[in-house]
């Protein structure tokens, strides 16, 4: 083997959190990461062609798994990210052709995965344990999946989508689905909207998403939520959002025109809700010569002793 391309072994600095692989590493052994529990952030580079089964097994730390949009590697090994609880983000490369037994085994934390429609092959138990909150997008059937509650979609998208997704991944922007408090429905109440976002990262996102028409721009608490999503989640959060009867009105007339059909979807505002649940019967209050009586059942005690001595 050349000199200029190496093996890497082992993280030199086990304390380290974020790694980005140098550029001329062509192999990544088993023993660099595993059960590394400082490991958040992990960067690959174009290089790299073979990955070791278990290499990132037991980082049950790591979040995020960054692959170039070019790459040589081939094969997603056995066991590579199982037991990574809280992988959130991996995207992963069209170079791709195998992803392997138990490859994904207990990543419980990933929203959403597209799985890139050139891979040949995925063994059937690659995602086990994944959960029913959880999504696996598709272009192909590799058959069933054992072992795995998430639900599989099957995609079909066209060439125009396919060059969208592909130069926005170049320029290193990211999709989001970022939930807001929207208004125009009265101070106590908002309209909560998942919009799709395109940025580079959540902060970003959020900025953007404060600005848009009908979100409550200088509502302290405006953003609700905020997750990172696939490309194809993206299309399809506003794709529904451009049928949405809301975000179509163009004035006050329209939007009383469709608050019937509105209404059951407004949430009230924190600060408006009763201190007391709807179930709840809130005591009685009662008066004695128009003043307020405290305790109801002390008061008649109260009055039977003065009956009964004869006071009046």
């Amino acid at each position: 083997m050349s000199d200029s391309y190496k093996t890497y072994q082992i993280n030199p600095n086990k304390n380290q959190r974020s790694v980005t692989l140098p550029k001329n590493t062509i192999e990544l052994k088993n023993q660099a990461f595993q059960s590394n529990k400082k490991l958040i952030n992990i960067s690959f580079n174009e290089k790299l062609s073979i990955i070791d089964q278990e290499s990132f097994k037991d980082c049950i730390h790591l979040e995020k798994v960054y692959f170039p949009y070019k790459t040589e590697l081939m094969t997603i090994p056995e066991s590579c990210f199982e037991n990574c609880y809280n992988l959130k983000y991996i995207s992963i490369p069209n170079s791709l052709d195998y992803i392997n037994s138990k490859a994904f085994k207990n990543c419980t934390s990933i929203d959403v995965l597209t799985i890139p429609k050139k891979i040949v092959s995925i063994v059937q138990d690659a995602f086990e344990g994944w959960t029913s909150k959880q999504e696996i997008i598709i272009y192909k059937d590799y058959g069933k999946f054992i072992n795995c509650d998430a639900k599989i979609s099957l995609f079909k998208e066209n060439d125009t989508d396919t060059l969208e997704s592909l130069q926005r991944k170049e320029t290193g922007q990211r999709y989001f689905a970022v939930t807001c408090k929207c208004g125009h429905v009265s101070r106590k109440y908002y309209m909560p909207i998942t919009f799709g976002i395109v940025a580079k990262n959540r902060k970003e996102a959020s900025r953007i998403a404060r600005k848009l028409p009908r979100v409550k721009h200088n509502h302290k608490y405006a953003i609700i939520d905020n997750k990172e999503i696939s490309f194809i989640e993206y299309k399809r959060i506003n794709e529904q959002n451009k049928y949405d009867p809301y975000l179509n009105v163009q004035s006050n007339y329209q939007q009383k025109e469709i608050m019937d059909s509105i209404e059951g979807r407004l949430v009230l505002e924190d600060k408006y809700k009763s201190k007391h649940s709807k179930n709840e019967v809130k005591p009685k209050v009662r008066y004695h010569k128009k003043e307020k009586i405290r305790n109801y059942k002390k008061f008649m005690n109260m009055k039977d002793m003065d009956e009964d001595s004869g006071i009046q």
